[in-house]
């Protein structure tokens, strides 16, 4: 319901719509815009499982927005990307001792 960053990135904000990620018709392979949007949108066709989302899947996320974040590039010259990877990063991370599978 929140768009965090991209067309992807954000609780049930799915290829640019307040959707959650098994929204039939959802097309995983359109568009992001950068790495970070692109493994969330990696992220929300994990979690369009019918069980949800997975811990690999959460994991691979965390990871990918931690290289974001921590990039002394991103930090310099992108620095609110580098939140919003840091923000994406923090907000996955405690969610995954949750996740059935």
């Amino acid at each position: 319901m929140v768009k965090i960053h991209g067309d992807w990135c954000g609780p049930n904000w799915t290829q640019g719509r307040n959707v959650p990620a098994n929204t039939p018709g959802i097309d995983f392979t359109a568009p992001c815009q950068d790495k970070l949007d692109c493994g969330c949108r990696t992220h929300d066709k994990d979690c369009a499982h019918p069980d949800g989302c997975s811990k690999a899947g959460d994991r691979k996320l965390v990871s990918i927005a931690l290289k974001e974040a921590l990039n002394p590039i991103n930090i310099l010259l992108r620095p609110k990307y580098a939140d919003k990877a840091a923000f994406v990063a923090a907000g996955i991370q405690v969610q995954i001792p949750f996740r059935k599978r």
